[in-house]
């Protein structure tokens, strides 16, 4: 499942991060960010990182509104840096 969920062109991370306002979809965007790169093979880990990037800057850009969805977003953000 890692493989898919990380995969060039798929675009399941993406649509996490356009529900995030979603509790449910938010605790599913933290477990896999929350992912530990060294337990995969090396190519799929930096294919991991570059992704986790990619969602993280999403997010973060997200923060621009004043609404429940960024509120979302700076708690799951909150959760990446507890951790």
């Amino acid at each position: 499942m890692v493989p898919y969920l990380f995969a060039a062109g798929n675009n399941a991370l993406d649509s996490l991060v356009e529900h995030v306002y979603s509790q449910s979809v938010a605790d599913v965007l933290i477990k896999v960010l929350n992912l530990e790169e060294s337990n995969f093979s090396e190519e799929l880990a930096l294919l991991i990182q570059k992704r986790k990037l990619t969602v993280i800057t999403k997010l973060v850009n997200k923060l621009d509104n004043e609404d429940e969805e960024s509120q979302q977003v700076a708690s799951v953000l909150q959760e990446l840096i507890q951790v």
